[in-house]
């Protein structure tokens, strides 16, 4: 789906200074049951911020068959867990703008 502009038809006023108060987003929640629409919409909502991005990389490393973390060879490349997108997991890079809010469970 594409969902572009959505962004400020379901949030007027996100992409105006000074941001809105903390309760807004709780007024208009949308709900998905597709994790790739879900980021699609945090894309395209996120674009409606003003300002800059900032892009936040994870540290991944899984243990090797020997037990050892990351002085052992890994069974999988960083790439590959960097790639895995699914739900339960964090994802592996984060992009935020100031003023956007965010869900910590």
């Amino acid at each position: 789906m594409d969902y572009t502009g959505e962004g400020k038809d379901l949030y007027p006023g996100i992409g105006l200074l000074p941001h809105p108060d903390d309760h807004y987003f709780s007024e208009c929640t949308i709900l998905s049951s597709h994790n790739d629409d879900v980021d699609d919409l945090n894309h395209a909502i996120l674009n409606c911020f003003p300002g800059e991005l900032q892009v936040f990389q994870s540290a991944d490393c899984i243990e090797d068959n020997e037990g050892h973390g990351e002085e052992g060879i890994l069974m999988y490349p960083v790439e590959y867990l960097n790639s895995i997108n699914c739900s339960g997991l964090p994802l592996a890079k984060l992009a935020l703008k100031v003023g956007c809010p965010i869900m910590v469970l």
